[in-house]
Protein backbone atom coordinates (compact mmCIF):
# COMPACT_ATOMS: atom_id res chain seq x y z
CA UNK A 1 0.00 0.00 0.00
CA UNK A 2 1.07 3.90 -0.13
CA UNK A 3 2.73 5.69 -2.72
CA UNK A 4 5.82 3.72 -4.58
CA UNK A 5 7.56 4.62 -7.62
CA UNK A 6 8.61 1.73 -10.14
CA UNK A 7 11.03 3.05 -12.82
CA UNK A 8 9.06 5.75 -14.37
CA UNK A 9 5.24 4.57 -12.70
CA UNK A 10 4.48 5.83 -10.06
CA UNK A 11 1.52 3.07 -8.22
CA UNK A 12 -0.85 4.32 -5.78
CA UNK A 13 -2.59 1.90 -4.13
CA UNK A 14 -4.30 0.16 -1.11
CA UNK A 15 -5.18 -3.28 -0.57
CA UNK A 16 -8.77 -4.13 0.29
CA UNK A 17 -10.24 -0.90 -0.12
CA UNK A 18 -12.51 0.38 -2.69
CA UNK A 19 -14.29 4.08 -3.80
CA UNK A 20 -14.45 5.57 -0.63
CA UNK A 21 -10.65 5.12 -0.03
CA UNK A 22 -9.94 6.43 -3.90
CA UNK A 23 -11.91 9.26 -3.16
CA UNK A 24 -9.87 10.14 0.40
CA UNK A 25 -6.56 9.11 -0.04
CA UNK A 26 -6.05 7.40 -3.39
CA UNK A 27 -6.69 10.27 -6.04
CA UNK A 28 -5.60 13.13 -3.15
CA UNK A 29 -1.94 11.46 -3.11
CA UNK A 30 -2.04 11.24 -6.16
CA UNK A 31 -3.58 14.47 -8.22
CA UNK A 32 0.10 16.16 -8.10
CA UNK A 33 1.22 14.13 -10.08
CA UNK A 34 -2.02 14.79 -13.36
CA UNK A 35 0.17 16.34 -15.43
CA UNK A 36 0.99 16.09 -19.51
CA UNK A 37 2.06 12.86 -20.57
CA UNK A 38 0.38 11.37 -17.66
CA UNK A 39 -1.48 8.34 -17.87
CA UNK A 40 -4.13 8.00 -14.61
CA UNK A 41 -4.86 3.91 -14.98
CA UNK A 42 -7.48 2.97 -11.92
CA UNK A 43 -7.81 -0.25 -11.28
CA UNK A 44 -9.79 -1.77 -8.59
CA UNK A 45 -10.86 -5.24 -7.69
CA UNK A 46 -13.45 -6.85 -6.25
CA UNK A 47 -14.07 -5.70 -3.08
CA UNK A 48 -16.47 -2.62 -4.55
CA UNK A 49 -18.55 -4.20 -7.15
CA UNK A 50 -21.84 -2.95 -5.43
CA UNK A 51 -21.03 0.79 -5.97
CA UNK A 52 -20.49 0.50 -9.87
CA UNK A 53 -22.72 3.85 -9.76
CA UNK A 54 -20.92 5.55 -7.50
CA UNK A 55 -17.66 5.01 -9.49
CA UNK A 56 -19.76 6.12 -12.45
CA UNK A 57 -20.84 9.18 -10.89
CA UNK A 58 -17.36 9.81 -9.45
CA UNK A 59 -14.86 9.14 -11.98
CA UNK A 60 -17.35 11.38 -14.78
CA UNK A 61 -17.62 14.31 -12.29
CA UNK A 62 -13.68 14.61 -12.09
CA UNK A 63 -12.49 13.24 -15.16
CA UNK A 64 -12.51 17.03 -16.61
CA UNK A 65 -10.41 18.35 -13.78
CA UNK A 66 -7.94 15.94 -14.05
CA UNK A 67 -7.53 15.66 -17.83
CA UNK A 68 -7.37 19.72 -17.51
CA UNK A 69 -3.57 19.35 -17.35
CA UNK A 70 -3.25 16.92 -20.69
CA UNK A 71 -2.99 13.87 -18.19
CA UNK A 72 -5.20 10.89 -19.69
CA UNK A 73 -7.82 8.81 -17.69
CA UNK A 74 -8.47 4.94 -17.97
CA UNK A 75 -10.41 2.14 -16.35
CA UNK A 76 -9.18 -1.15 -16.05
CA UNK A 77 -11.86 -3.58 -15.98
CA UNK A 78 -12.14 -5.73 -13.16
CA UNK A 79 -11.23 -9.55 -13.68
CA UNK A 80 -12.54 -12.62 -13.25
CA UNK A 81 -11.87 -15.09 -10.08
CA UNK A 82 -11.73 -18.93 -9.95
CA UNK A 83 -12.45 -21.56 -7.40
CA UNK A 84 -14.25 -20.87 -4.30
CA UNK A 85 -14.63 -17.13 -5.99
CA UNK A 86 -15.76 -17.80 -9.08
CA UNK A 87 -19.57 -17.01 -8.05
CA UNK A 88 -18.32 -13.53 -8.33
CA UNK A 89 -17.73 -13.34 -12.16
CA UNK A 90 -21.32 -12.81 -12.91
CA UNK A 91 -21.36 -9.95 -10.35
CA UNK A 92 -17.53 -8.85 -12.47
CA UNK A 93 -19.19 -8.96 -15.63
CA UNK A 94 -22.19 -6.69 -14.74
CA UNK A 95 -19.87 -4.16 -13.19
CA UNK A 96 -17.44 -4.24 -15.83
CA UNK A 97 -20.34 -3.90 -18.65
CA UNK A 98 -22.13 -1.29 -16.84
CA UNK A 99 -19.07 1.02 -16.19
CA UNK A 100 -18.09 0.48 -19.72
CA UNK A 101 -21.68 1.75 -20.82
CA UNK A 102 -21.70 4.78 -17.80
CA UNK A 103 -18.59 6.22 -18.15
CA UNK A 104 -17.13 8.98 -19.87
CA UNK A 105 -15.68 9.21 -23.44
CA UNK A 106 -13.16 11.19 -21.80
CA UNK A 107 -12.09 7.81 -19.81
CA UNK A 108 -10.57 5.14 -21.99
CA UNK A 109 -11.54 1.36 -21.27
CA UNK A 110 -9.14 -1.07 -20.76
CA UNK A 111 -10.28 -4.30 -21.20
CA UNK A 112 -7.44 -7.13 -19.43
CA UNK A 113 -10.82 -9.34 -18.18
CA UNK A 114 -12.04 -10.67 -21.75
CA UNK A 115 -7.93 -10.07 -23.33
CA UNK A 116 -5.82 -12.17 -21.10
CA UNK A 117 -6.23 -16.04 -19.00
CA UNK A 118 -5.69 -15.37 -15.12
CA UNK A 119 -4.28 -17.70 -12.84
CA UNK A 120 -4.83 -16.88 -8.58
CA UNK A 121 -3.65 -18.55 -5.79
CA UNK A 122 -6.20 -18.53 -4.03
CA UNK A 123 -8.99 -17.64 -6.25
CA UNK A 124 -8.82 -14.12 -5.27
CA UNK A 125 -5.70 -13.22 -5.54
CA UNK A 126 -3.27 -13.22 -9.05
CA UNK A 127 0.10 -15.03 -8.54
CA UNK A 128 3.28 -13.53 -9.89
CA UNK A 129 3.22 -13.94 -13.36
CA UNK A 130 -0.84 -13.06 -14.17
CA UNK A 131 -0.29 -9.54 -12.50
CA UNK A 132 3.00 -8.88 -14.76
CA UNK A 133 0.54 -10.03 -17.97
CA UNK A 134 -1.64 -7.46 -15.95
CA UNK A 135 0.97 -4.75 -16.25
CA UNK A 136 2.29 -5.25 -19.57
CA UNK A 137 -1.00 -5.44 -21.50
CA UNK A 138 -1.82 -2.05 -19.57
CA UNK A 139 1.30 -0.62 -20.68
CA UNK A 140 0.91 -1.59 -24.04
CA UNK A 141 -3.05 0.28 -24.30
CA UNK A 142 -1.79 3.55 -22.59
Amino acid sequence: GGINQVGNDLFVAQGSMGLSWMQNTGIPAAKQYFKSGVAIVILMGVNDLRNQDNYISYLNSNVSSWTSSGAKVYFVSVNPCDGDYAHMNSRISTFNSNLKKGLSNKIGWINTHDNLTFKTVDGLHYNQDTSIKIYNYIKNKV
